[in-house]
């Protein structure tokens, strides 16, 4: 239907870092067929310079380097340096994408917290 600002819109805000790989590709197809997927990468990185504290971006962020290839333990590690206050649920969801990176001792320590 050619709403395609919609339709990001609607991937960003269900976004899950715990997508099955198939859904998560769509979504970085989406962004690559509509000449998006640098831009969102920018803006990512962007977000998180300018607050580094913020559990939302870097999770994107980490899922972002991940999908290219990337490691997401420095942006852990940064965002781990900048927040003072945890969750339950985020220190959770760090650790298991950490395991997924096959990070277990970094990841230990988040669920030990």
């Amino acid at each position: 239907m050619g709403r395609y600002d919609d339709a990001e819109r609607a991937y960003r805000e269900a976004f899950d870092p715990f997508w099955t790989p198939e859904q998560s590709e769509k979504f970085y197809d989406f962004l690559s067929e509509h000449d998006r997927l640098r831009d969102y990468g920018l803006e990512l990185k962007t977000r998180s310079a300018r607050d580094p504290s913020d559990f939302n971006t870097a999770i994107r962020l980490a899922d972002f380097r991940w999908h290219r290839g990337g490691e997401i333990k420095p942006v852990i590690l940064k965002l781990q340096q900048a927040k003072s206050q945890w969750s339950a649920n985020e220190l959770v969801t760090v650790a298991r994408l950490l395991l997924r990176e096959n990070e277990g001792e970094l990841a230990s320590r988040y669920l030990y917290t």
